[in-house]
């Protein structure tokens, strides 16, 4: 499996929501993530996954909340991953004196596993990308740090969080 990166983006001067700094994330479609929390809440204790009427629960849950990810290409370094994911998945050009190495993590299960690459970066409006077009599927969301840090404390009022957001 190939190393991967996440980004956690602070835009300083976000004047779309008129509040100030905002952290960006991606919201992303994850249909076995509506099984999942279906499956584990209380409401359906006892019963078989055939006797569930998936139906009648919130389509949120196939949604997660999730850091800018991908994977590391072929003779690409992590922060050159990280500055071409940035880009390509919310719209941020991030200088590259601004990317900041947050950790490295060893994910595998031996010394040649694969590596996860987590980077930080404060950007503002001069490093978004103009006419920028959001992915299929990977929407760009923008969340204040306090409701950013409540919806870690308390995850049951929130999308399903990614364990690298925890690090971030």
């Amino acid at each position: 499996r190939p190393d991967t990166v996440s980004v956690l983006i602070k835009d300083k001067d976000d004047e779309e929501y008129g509040d100030g700094e905002r952290l960006v994330m991606t919201r992303r479609f994850r249909p076995g993530m509506s099984i999942v929390c279906t499956y584990f809440s209380k409401r359906v204790q006892g019963k078989t996954i055939e006797e569930i009427d998936f139906s009648s629960y919130p389509s949120e849950w196939a949604y997660t909340l999730e850091l800018a990810s991908g994977r590391i290409l072929e003779r690409e370094t992590g922060t050159d991953a990280a500055l071409r994911i940035a880009a390509a998945k919310v719209g941020y050009r991030i200088p590259s004196e601004k990317l900041k190495v947050v950790t490295k993590l060893r994910i595998g299960i031996s010394q040649g596993g694969d590596s996860k690459h987590m980077f930080y970066a404060e950007c503002g409006r001069e490093d978004r990308i103009k006419d920028w077009k959001e992915m299929e599927g990977v929407e760009r969301v923008k969340y204040g740090c306090s409701k950013a840090a409540q919806m870690l404390v308390n995850p049951s009022h929130s999308p399903p969080l990614p364990p690298s957001l925890f690090i971030a």
